[in-house]
């Protein structure tokens, strides 16, 4: 699975802690690279984590919270600092700057070179495209099964283990459950849905992702 930053910092072998930012913890890591220039934005973007020695981070004040506030901006997923390299003595303004964006900002061991976090961010979406293969496996022998006499309802509990995630079978115009014997949504859940979908124009795309508060749903 794709590595999310809290993920980084629980990793032994990468030696890093959080010094800024604790509410960026939960941001997904795309990919992570180096970068030594003033404004890593020409380079990097959304869910990119910047490995910096820290030469590229201005020491006054006020630039250093601009330089955080781009990266913030541009959607990187945080910043990581090799600690007693080349960052400026003092990161304050840079850190309180991202603590109050909420930008995961980390420093990481001297020892710890940053090929080994690339490595372990493409580990975690080896595993992630292993699991994908795997469940679509799943599915494929759950159809097959379904085809053999297996129930709708219990075709259905199949597939909600394979995709790891609630699934239910609704009347389109209703949106309750298509036979008596099969789990509907929640009242509140409905509302929602039903709100949304007519929001949506008549030529609807066949599959549809809509977010709601109770999570994301795919019709």
């Amino acid at each position: 699975m794709a590595l999310a930053v809290s993920d980084i910092l629980a990793l032994p072998e990468l030696r890093t802690r959080l010094v800024s930012g604790a509410q960026g913890q939960k941001r997904l890591v795309r990919w992570a690279h180096v970068c030594e220039l003033a404004d890593p934005t020409e380079w990097l973007g959304d869910g990119d984590l910047l490995m910096t020695t820290g030469m590229g981070i201005p020491p006054a004040p006020q630039d250093q919270r601009a330089y955080v506030q781009r990266l913030a901006n541009a959607g990187l997923a945080g910043l990581m600092i090799g600690e007693h390299m080349q960052a400026p003595p003092d990161l304050d303004a840079l850190l309180q700057h991202a603590q109050a964006l909420g930008f995961a900002v980390m420093l990481t061991h001297y020892g710890v070179p940053f090929a080994a976090v690339t490595r372990a961010i493409v580990d975690a979406g080896q595993q992630e495209e292993q699991a994908r293969r795997n469940a679509i496996t799943r599915v494929y022998e759950s159809a097959r099964m379904s085809i053999q006499g297996l129930g709708l309802a219990t075709l259905l509990k199949r597939l909600k283990q394979d995709v790891q995630a609630q699934l239910t079978l609704l009347d389109a115009h209703t949106l309750t459950p298509w036979r008596a014997e099969l789990s509907g949504l929640a009242p509140q859940q409905r509302e929602v849905l039903a709100s949304r979908l007519r929001e949506l124009p008549g030529n609807r795309p066949v599959v549809q992702r809509l977010a709601l508060d109770s999570g994301e749903v795919l019709v």
